[in-house]
C-alpha cells in the first residue's frame, strides 16, 4: 500500500473520549468504498482516494484486504448485488460525509436503500475517469460504495471492527471543526464538497461567512489570494473582512440576476463582457480562474456587478504570451499540477476553455463574437441562440418533466391501491379452495 494511504491509518489525535460502535450509532454520511486490484496495480490508488475526498468525503481509514477478508466482503449483501463482472476488492476505504442529502424520489426507486445523495453515481462517476486514464479496466468494477450507514456498519464490522473508538473520534473531531464561527441566520447555496457557505452576523450586519471541511484549506489559501490581493485591482472581487484557519468572510450582496440552464434569458451582454475583462486581469495579474460559473456571478443594486468563488484559482508558473492563449480562453493542458475542477482524475485531460465550457450557454456567443463583433450583430446572434437553442431544449425539458411526474403519479396511485386493498383479509372462495387454487374473481374480502 503506498504511503499516502497508508498515512490515513496512523496517527489519529482523540479529541474526546473513545466513542463505541453504539455511541455512534447509525450516522448518515457514514461510506465504504472497496477499490478494485486493477486500481491498485496500477499505481492509481492515491489518486482514486483524493477523487473520493473531492466529491465531498472524508477518508477515516484505508485498509489493504487479505484473501480472507476479500473473501468474506464478497459475501456481503451490498457487494454481491453490485457485481456483474469480475470484481476483486483489494483496498477498504473508510469514508465519512458531512453534509449528506437525502436522495430525490427517483434515486431512491434506483437505489433501494439509499440515505445520501452524493453516494448515488459515485461508483459510475469515478469509474468514468479511472477508464479514461486506463483504458485496460474498462472490463471490470472499479469501486464499489455501501448504500447507507447500515450498510456502512457491517461492513466496519466484518473488515475494521478495532477501529471503532478511533473512527468516532475521528467524526466527533471533523464534526467540531466543521462549526461555523459566527451566530448564522440562514444557508446560502446548496451542497458544498469543499466548503458550506452560510449568511452570518458580523459586527451589527450581514456578510457571508465560507467554512472549508477539514482537510481542504488549500482551497481557502486560494480565496485569499483573490480576495485579500486581486480585489485591491478588480473592484468585483470582493474583499475579505475577516478570515481564520478554515473560513472566510466577506460581505454580503443581494443578487438581482436571474439566469438559468434552461431558461430563456441569457446574461446580460454588458455583463458577459465585463466578466470577460475580469478573466483578462486575472490573468495580467499572473493567475487563471479555471472554473467561472455563472452561479458565482452576482448583480447587487447598489454595489453592481461581484465575482464569487476562486477555489481553484491558478497561478501559472509560465504566463502564456498573450490573453487570447490563456488557460481560460484557450484551455488548459494535459498533466496540469493541482486542484482542478472535476477532481485529480482530471488532471490527465486537457481542460477546455472556461469559456466555453461554463459560460458559452449562457452567453449565447462563441468567444470571437464576443469580442469582435458590433453590438447589433451581438443581439442577433443572441435571439437566434434562444430561438434555436434554448427554446427546444427548455420544451425537451418540461416533456421529460411532465413524464417523470405522471410516472412518480401513476406510481404512488398503486402504492395509494395497494394499501386500501391490504387493509383486509384476502381468502379465497370454498369453492376456489376446494380447487387447491385461486382463480380471478374468486376471492372475498373477510369482515
Amino acid at each position: 500500500m503506498s504511503d499516502a494511504i497508508e498515512s490515513r491509518s496512523k496517527g489519529w489525535v482523540p479529541v474526546r473520549e473513545a466513542l463505541s460502535r453504539d455511541d455512534l450509532g447509525n450516522p448518515t454520511g457514514l461510506a465504504v468504498f472497496l477499490v478494485d486490484e486493477a486500481v491498485s496495480s496500477a499505481g492509481m490508488l492515491d489518486r482514486l482516494v483524493d477523487q473520493v475526498e473531492y466529491l465531498g468525503f472524508d477518508t477515516l481509514a484505508a485498509r489493504k484486504l487479505s484473501k480472507r477478508e476479500q473473501d468474506a466482503v464478497a459475501a456481503q449483501p451490498w457487494v454481491a448485488r453490485s457485481i456483474r463482472r469480475s470484481f476483486s476488492p483489494a483496498v477498504a476505504l473508510v469514508g465519512f460525509d458531512l453534509e449528506p442529502v437525502a436522495p430525490t424520489p427517483q434515486q431512491s426507486r434506483e437505489a433501494i436503500g439509499l440515505d445520501n445523495r452524493w453516494l448515488f453515481g459515485i461508483e459510475r462517476a469515478i469509474t468514468h475517469r479511472v477508464i479514461k486514464i486506463r483504458p485496460e479496466v474498462k472490463s471490470r468494477p472499479i469501486i464499489l460504495a455501501t448504500r447507507n450507514a447500515d450498510e456502512a456498519r457491517q461492513a466496519i464490522d466484518l473488515l475494521l471492527p478495532e477501529e471503532w473508538a478511533r473512527l468516532g473520534r475521528e467524526i466527533q473531531r471533523t464534526r467540531d471543526q466543521y462549526a461555523t464561527p459566527l451566530p448564522v441566520i440562514r444557508r446560502l447555496g446548496g451542497y458544498g464538497r469543499r466548503a458550506k457557505v452560510e449568511l452570518v452576523e458580523y459586527e451589527g450586519r450581514m456578510a457571508v461567512c465560507k467554512t472549508f471541511r477539514p482537510g481542504r484549506e488549500r482551497f481557502l489559501e486560494r480565496e485569499l489570494v483573490a480576495h485579500l490581493e486581486l480585489s485591491r485591482g478588480i473592484p468585483e472581487i470582493p474583499p475579505a473582512l475577516a478570515y481564520g484557519p478554515n473560513w472566510l468572510l466577506t460581505p454580503y450582496y443581494e443578487n438581482t440576476l436571474r439566469v438559468r440552464r434552461r431558461g430563456l434569458r441569457l446574461l446580460p451582454l454588458d455583463i458577459a463582457k465585463r466578466l470577460l475583462e475580469i478573466l483578462e486581469q486575472v490573468y495580467e495579474a499572473g493567475y487563471a480562474h479555471l472554473d467561472l460559473q455563472v452561479k458565482n456571478v452576482i448583480v447587487d443594486r447598489k454595489d453592481g456587478l461581484k465575482l464569487l468563488d476562486f477555489e481553484h484559482l491558478y497561478r501559472y508558473e509560465q504566463v502564456p504570451r498573450c490573453f487570447e492563449a490563456s488557460f481560460d480562453l484557450a484551455g488548459a493542458p494535459a498533466g496540469l499540477k493541482g486542484d482542478l475542477p472535476g477532481g485529480p482524475l482530471r488532471s490527465v485531460e486537457p481542460l477546455p476553455s472556461t469559456y466555453v465550457l461554463r459560460l458559452e450557454e449562457h452567453v449565447g456567443l462563441s468567444l470571437r463574437s464576443l469580442r469582435n463583433d458590433p453590438e447589433w450583430l451581438q443581439h442577433l446572434k443572441r435571439a437566434f441562440f434562444v430561438l434555436t437553442g434554448r427554446t427546444p431544449q427548455l420544451l425537451r425539458w418540461l416533456a421529460r418533466r411532465a413524464a417523470r411526474t405522471i410516472y412518480s403519479y401513476g406510481i404512488a396511485t398503486k402504492h395509494v391501491a395497494t394499501r386500501g386493498r391490504s387493509r383486509g383479509t384476502w381468502r379465497s372462495s370454498p369453492a376456489a379452495a376446494g380447487e387447491g387454487a385461486v382463480k380471478v374473481g374468486t376471492l372475498h374480502k373477510s369482515n
